[in-house]
């Protein structure tokens, strides 16, 4: 996760959860396994840009929810090129827990791709 701008291509994620805006950034990686997720209370979100020879191969998104120790997967994303560059990536995706109906709200797009 980045949480400023470096050279090359981002992916770029606006999530909205626990009434806050966040404002995320994922760098491309030639390591993907390395990938960590981001904890949102009881929210998991995980981004990879994965890279090989030079260029993006994939972009995978997955969103959890912890109710107790362990994770329930809600949502999983992969995006393969041709990719879509402009406003959104993703389009407006809304999750919500399994228990309580808490929302999670995110929306990606590329950035930094000439």
């Amino acid at each position: 996760m980045m949480n400023s701008w470096a050279s090359g291509p981002q992916l770029s994620c606006q999530v909205f959860t626990q009434g806050k805006d966040h404002h995320l950034f994922f760098s491309t990686t030639s390591q993907p396994y390395l990938g960590q997720p981001i904890d949102f209370e009881r929210f998991r979100f995980k981004a990879i840009v994965s890279k090989g020879d030079g260029q993006m191969e994939y972009i995978k998104i997955s969103v959890s929810y912890r109710s107790g120790p362990e994770a329930i997967i809600l949502q999983q994303a992969t995006y393969l090129p041709p990719f879509i560059h402009g406003n959104s990536l993703t389009g407006r995706q809304q999750l919500y827990s399994p228990d309580y109906g808490r929302e999670f709200i995110y929306d990606c797009g590329l950035a930094g791709i000439p």
